[in-house]
């Protein structure tokens, strides 16, 4: 029993850095409509490091959702617009 224990105490203390730097991208959108669905959305299959980091033309970021949808996103046709535009207007080229 106590080798279990120690086994899911040494597995979450491993786990517990990732969750909080996962956090800390999510923590970094700026607020505006659609940024409640992004960080719920996107998160569920990956950190939003690359979203923060990147820096794309309206057409970029709907090509990026699309894709995200045909790897198996599971995202309404309306929420992936709305995210589209939230990451068109809060991630533009040169900002």
């Amino acid at each position: 029993m106590q080798r279990v224990l120690a086994t899911m105490f040494f597995i979450a203390a491993a786990l517990f850095p990732i969750a909080l730097a996962a956090d800390q991208w999510t923590d970094m959108l700026p607020a505006g409509d659609g940024q409640q669905e992004t960080k719920e959305l996107c998160s569920n299959c990956h950190n939003l490091q690359k979203i923060v980091q990147s820096r794309k033309t309206p057409q970029e970021w709907e090509r990026s959702v699309n894709d995200m949808l045909a790897r198996g996103a599971q995202i309404f046709p309306d929420e992936a617009e709305k995210i589209a535009k939230y990451l068109s207007a809060s991630f533009p080229p040169g900002k």
